[in-house]
């Protein structure tokens, strides 16, 4: 499961910034732990791609899946992606609650051959949510395992997300 996730560098903004960093001498990567939140910003005088992260753990340790968000400075409403393992029944959309209060329910954007993915402009409501709760529950199912339920905690999401704000201004 582990290497779903590293695999899924080709399509997170950072990820695709680091590989590119290698060839940007000036390139400067930062990271900043906000409780169970990451915030990782890559600068150079070409770009500039900053993101928040967590990543939900499976029962043996790897990486199960991986949220994240990405703010603009075009005044957009930000990214939120979601990425999970393959053989996920794509015909159940991935039902969101935030301490067990529904909150919406997202389709597949797409999948590669390591992963499937949600990606959707975060609603100021969906936000908001998020940073008046404790939990999110992500509800999918997969094709082998059937019914899934993971839980992200959402500590530190809202000084991660304030700070990624502020980069984006």
């Amino acid at each position: 499961m582990r290497s779903v996730i590293s695999s899924l560098v080709f399509f997170f903004g950072l990820g695709i910034s680091a590989v590119n960093s290698q060839s940007q001498p000036d390139a400067k990567i930062t990271s900043e732990s906000y409780k169970d939140w990451t915030y990782n910003c890559l600068m150079s005088s070409a770009e500039e791609q900053c993101e928040i992260v967590t990543k939900i753990l499976s029962s043996d340790g790897g990486t199960f899946a991986q949220l994240s968000f990405q703010v603009s400075k075009d005044g957009l409403d930000p990214l939120f992606q979601i990425a999970v393992p393959t053989l996920i029944d794509l015909k159940k959309p991935v039902d969101l609650k935030v301490d067990n209060s529904p909150l919406v329910e997202l389709g597949y954007s797409f999948c590669n051959p390591q992963a499937c993915f949600v990606a959707e402009r975060a609603s100021i409501e969906l936000i908001n949510a998020l940073k008046g709760g404790n939990e999110l529950v992500m509800q999918l199912r997969s094709v082998v395992n059937g019914d899934i339920t993971a839980k992200v905690s959402l500590l530190g999401f809202t000084d991660a997300f304030a700070r990624l704000e502020g980069q984006a201004q």
